[in-house]
C-alpha cells in the first residue's frame, strides 16, 4: 500500500452458519467476488487502470 493511503475499512470474509450452502447462497457469495479480487489487487500494488 503507497505510504499516503490509510486503512479506513477492513473487510473479513468468514465462513458462517452453514456447513454445506445450498446453490442461492454461493451465488450470493461469489456475486462480490471479483469485487474483493479488485480491492485485493489495488492493496498489492496490483491495479490496472484504463
Amino acid at each position: 500500500m503507497p505510504s499516503e493511503c490509510t486503512v479506513i475499512t477492513s473487510w473479513f470474509l468468514i465462513r458462517h452458519g452453514t456447513r454445506y450452502p445450498g446453490k442461492r447462497t454461493m451465488a450470493r457469495f461469489t456475486e462480490g467476488l471479483n469485487e474483493l479480487r479488485i480491492i485485493y489487487d489495488a492493496l498489492l500494488g496490483r491495479l490496472n487502470t484504463p
